[in-house]
């Protein structure tokens, strides 16, 4: 009987790893660095995190490339990682997969740069931490 339960508890773990990998996937990996165009083209297809705090916004367009994108960083020490107008145009890109969005620390994005983060159908997370209004975020996520 012993036996039985330790096989069905092994496989309850494997089966709750598989779920929580396939919704989440795997945030023990470091994020790609992407500061131009150049980066976006050596990087892999498959890239599914990204950090974009130094990508001009004129080289937004090509994060297209990464239909698989799950995660986007723009924290910086600075502040400076994000705007409004860096978050207008990563929403218009088409990155139908991107659930989470780090904003840590990004004093200059306002109402309007959340606002449009609403086209993304799959975002669920928005880290806003030393940014100036996580109460709007709360209410614009399901």
């Amino acid at each position: 009987m012993r036996a039985y339960s330790f096989v069905r508890f092994l496989f309850f773990v494997v089966f709750l790893s598989a779920v929580t990998v396939a919704h989440c996937g795997d945030y023990s990996r470091y994020p790609e660095p992407l500061s131009s165009r150049a980066d976006i083209t050596r990087a892999s297809v498959d890239t599914d995190n990204i950090f974009i705090a130094k990508l001009s916004l004129k080289d937004y367009p090509a994060l297209g490339k990464f239909a698989k994108l799950k995660r986007v960083h723009l924290l910086t020490q600075e502040g400076n990682g994000a705007d409004d107008q860096k978050l207008l145009a990563l929403s218009g890109v088409g990155l139908t997969n991107l659930f989470d969005i780090d904003l840590l620390n990004c004093p200059r994005v306002t109402d309007r740069g959340i606002d449009s983060l609403t086209r993304l159908p799959a975002l669920r997370y928005l880290q806003l931490e030393g940014s100036p209004f996580p109460m709007l975020a709360a209410r614009l996520l399901p």
